[in-house]
């Protein structure tokens, strides 16, 4: 298994990064039609992530992020205790998604630890409608 370390950073209440959050790729997964790096910390865990490779329902989503894929990421930033589910989408240039990946964690005051979102080839996830694809923009609702 190929991993991705030290990838984001996580606080929970203080100012010091307690939670690491680290992408494990399957062994030989083929990365090389990557453009995009999207992540979502949702709420409750992974019990409603979609296994498809499509983005979780913006209702669940507590936080959305999205690097060019080989870019370096940035700190998530505070978030108050509770259970906590950590997605991960690798998408193409087309906004299809190579591997995709779901980590439940509980996160609590002055607690610390790796959490390890191992992502796997899925079957679908395209842009659901209303959303386009824009490329390494990715999927985005018309203006």
């Amino acid at each position: 298994m190929t991993r991705l370390l030290g990838l984001v950073l996580l606080f929970a209440c203080g100012t010091e990064p307690e939670y690491e959050i680290e992408i494990v790729l399957p062994p030989r997964a083929d990365t090389t039609e990557a453009v995009r790096l999207e992540m979502d910390v949702v709420r409750r865990g992974c019990d409603f992530v979609p296994t498809d490779g499509t983005a979780p329902l913006e209702s669940e989503v507590v936080r959305p992020f999205a690097w060019a894929w080989g870019e370096e990421t940035s700190v998530i930033g505070n978030l108050v205790p509770a259970p906590y589910g950590f997605t991960a989408r690798i998408r193409r240039e087309d906004c299809i998604t190579l591997l995709a990946g779901c980590a439940a964690q509980e996160i609590e005051e002055g607690g610390s630890g790796l959490i390890s979102i191992e992502v796997g080839p899925v079957a679908g996830g395209i842009c659901l409608p209303p959303t386009l694809c824009e490329g390494v923009e990715g999927c985005v609702a018309p203006e």
